[in-house]
């Protein structure tokens, strides 16, 4: 070996524990074409002897030659990539769904209308009655809290005996949980929605109201077609399709209000308001 040591530069390695790791013939040329710096090169190899080791074993030596150009080319470029291709998949669907939903809020729609009370035995004084209004059951307008406090503003004004009380159910453009909403009040029938100028066009020609009640701003402006809030529209005779029609609160307005008392007092005037309403006299306006 080309290494050379004096005997007392290696009883002081030996005396401080530092076992000396001699190189292998591969770093014995270079040991000896520097023999003058051979003592100075020596010194930091004893320094990690515990480390030595380690750097003997295959897996260990390959990174360490290889550090600086192996490094940047690892795992590192494919991760950009990933976001990339997960970004691709989204606006695919995007323009279908925004379409349906522009399709589905193009207009307001108008469920078939219902017989609230078809076993009344009362003479139907006043005429018949259609009421407009938006609800989650349009099949059975009268579950639920809010139609349950329907049911007690009719009886009040004696209509649960009267045996032409039609209700039809508004659906607002862009609403999706109103066509399921007959399975949640317990009935399975479809609701067959339709546009709703033309169908309210034939509901009225069926049932010939006497009036036209509309409960509710949205429903009121929309049939309407004004936009004034409910506060302006009550307590005044307008004509929807040659027939008398008023306007009221929603019920579900009367159960969300903080002042429930004022608001239902002025329900119920609006409720005698529309009764008065009726007569030939009421068709004869355009």
């Amino acid at each position: 070996m080309s290494l050379q040591l004096d005997p007392r530069r290696l009883a002081m390695l030996q005396a401080m524990g530092i076992t000396l790791w001699l190189p292998d013939t591969a770093a014995a040329p270079v040991a000896a074409a520097n023999p003058g710096r051979t003592a100075a090169a020596m010194v930091p190899v004893p320094a990690r002897p515990e480390a030595a080791p380690v750097a003997d074993s295959p897996a260990a030596s390959a990174p360490a030659a290889g550090t600086a150009t192996t490094a940047p080319a690892a795992p590192v470029r494919p991760s950009p990539r990933r976001p990339a291709a997960a970004a691709q998949t989204v606006p695919p669907s995007a323009p279908a769904e925004t379409a349906a939903v522009a399709a589905a809020a193009t207009t307001w729609q108008l469920a078939p209308a219902v017989h609230l009370y078809p076993q009344a035995a009362g003479e139907g004084t006043g005429g018949p009655w259609l009421i407009l209004l938006e609800s989650v059951n349009p099949t059975t307008p009268l579950a639920g809290a809010v139609g349950q406090l329907l049911g007690k503003m009719l009886q009040a004004l004696g209509l649960d005996t009267h045996p032409q009380v039609w209700l039809a159910v508004l659906q607002r453009p862009g609403s999706s949980a109103l066509p399921i909403a007959a399975g949640m009040a317990g009935s399975l029938a479809p609701v067959d929605w339709q546009p709703l100028q033309p169908c309210l066009a034939r509901t009225i020609a069926q049932v010939q109201p006497a009036r036209v009640l509309l409960l509710g701003q949205k429903v009121a402006q929309t049939v309407l077609e004004r936009s004034e809030p409910v506060g302006q529209l009550r307590q005044q005779r307008h004509v929807l399709h040659g027939i008398a029609a008023a306007v009221s609160y929603d019920p579900s307005f009367l159960l969300r209000t903080a002042q429930p008392r004022r608001y239902k007092g002025e329900t119920w005037d609006d409720l005698r308001f529309a009764a008065r309403l009726g007569g030939k006299e009421n068709r004869h306006e355009s």
